[in-house]
């Protein structure tokens, strides 16, 4: 999946040039981080890219091939969150034993 937001970080600095994990809290819409705070759907200090990493790295099919990607400019800034589930084989449903 990947979601773009218009404009770049609130610092004018590139996602990509460092750790997501330190970059400090801010929202970069304060309109749209209070609405979604009303609605119970994020907190006010804006976790989100660290809500993204930690997601990601619990799940099973995890690697680091597949670890979520930002990247912004001015302009714009963009989440790129690949499908964990992609090239993973189903697992075969149990064996029933026959009694």
């Amino acid at each position: 999946m990947e979601i773009y937001s218009p404009g770049g970080m609130p610092d004018g600095s590139l996602i990509q040039e460092r750790d997501p994990r330190t970059v400090p809290l801010t929202r970069r819409n304060p309109v749209l981080a209070d609405v979604l705070n009303r609605l119970g759907y994020m907190e006010r200090k804006g976790s989100g890219l660290e809500k993204i990493i930690s997601g990601y790295e619990f799940q099973i099919n995890y690697d680091e091939s597949k670890k979520p990607k930002f990247r912004s400019d001015r302009y714009q800034f963009t989440v790129v969150m690949p499908n964990l589930n992609y090239d993973v084989p189903p697992e075969c449903p149990p064996e029933h034993s026959s009694r």
